[in-house]
């Protein structure tokens, strides 16, 4: 009787992820458990090559460190674009985009702009009178997605770095141009083309396991929002699960990957973790502490600038 209730729960188990891989939600053209296929099909801008070449090779590297794209090299882009009498110096449309991203064999196409490369050269005198220069270069660019199945753009990004450097102006405007492709943006993209799973088992506080994929990319280290449906039906009308309105249940991170699920373990949350809620995961996460942190910092500020002002209105 025992082992018959082992089989059966095992196939219980087996039934449950047979279910999440046909059921779980994937971009447009893509299976569930495969990873991402993009190529930077372009990356351009009124500045030295120079600065072209080093923001594309940050944006590929940005592209990587999300963890969810395969990218495709360039040199193997350059090639095949080649081979096929492709020219990409100018403006690349999102209709060419998407015909070169199909002739690439890739999901999106990304299409990226140095959209300004500036620099200004400030000084301070330190106490015996010598006057030091700096350079502060300051970047901005633009990187759009094409989804190459229906040419349209899903997603557009504007992205900013600055940068100080004392040695030269080139130093501190490549800097600012690979701070354009930093954390921020890796963030932006994460929760862009986040990971959506569901909870297969809660058992403790460090035993949550979710179901993400195979091939998704989850690392350890990663955080997930748990939400819980809260309104599934309007005016008498069933809502999809896309559509389905959900509540914030908690918030876990990633302590271990094997194959198509991760465990995690709880940070915060409002309630008890169930069996099929929903996780998304986050590109961003603070902590209550982090939160807690900022604010007092925050309410230090004002009381020394209001004390600063009293003292100045006393004088």
């Amino acid at each position: 009787m025992r082992r018959r209730r082992h089989v059966s729960r095992l196939f219980a188990f087996v039934a449950v992820l047979v279910a999440l891989a046909s059921s779980a939600r994937a971009e447009p053209g893509l299976q569930p458990d495969a990873p991402i296929r993009v190529g930077i099909i372009s990356f351009m801008g009124p500045f030295s090559q120079q600065y072209i070449q080093y923001g594309a090779n940050c944006l590929s590297d940005a592209l990587i460190r999300v963890g969810r794209f395969q990218v495709v090299e360039r040199a193997n882009i350059e090639r095949i674009l080649a081979e096929q009498r492709f020219q990409t110096s100018g403006f690349v449309d999102p209709h060419t985009a998407a015909q070169l991203g199909r002739i690439l064999g890739i999901d999106y196409a990304v299409v990226a702009t140095l959209d300004r490369c500036e620099y200004k050269t400030e000084s301070w005198t330190d106490k015996n009178g010598t006057r030091h220069y700096y350079h502060v270069g300051d970047a901005e660019a633009s990187v759009r997605f094409v989804d190459t199945s229906t040419g349209t753009i899903v997603a557009s990004i504007r992205t900013k770095g600055s940068a100080t450097d004392s040695s030269s102006v080139s130093k501190a405007c490549l800097d600012a141009v690979g701070a354009c492709f930093r954390s921020e943006l890796v963030a932006e993209l994460t929760e862009l083309f986040a990971i959506r799973g569901r909870v297969l088992e809660a058992s403790s506080k460090d035993k949550v396991y979710i179901y993400v994929g195979r091939e998704s990319g989850v690392k350890p280290g990663a955080h997930f929002e748990i939400l819980r449906p809260s309104v599934t039906q309007i005016g008498g009308m069933q809502l999809s699960d896309d559509s389905s309105f959900k509540a914030s249940i908690a918030v876990v991170q990633v302590i271990e990957v094997s194959g198509a699920i991760a465990r995690a373990k709880v940070v915060e949350s409002a309630t008890d973790i169930q069996v099929d809620d929903y996780a998304v995961q986050l590109g961003r996460y603070t902590s209550p502490g982090e939160k807690l942190g900022a604010a007092l910092l925050t309410v230090a500020v004002i009381v020394l600038a209001i004390v600063y002002g009293l003292s100045q209105s006393g004088q």
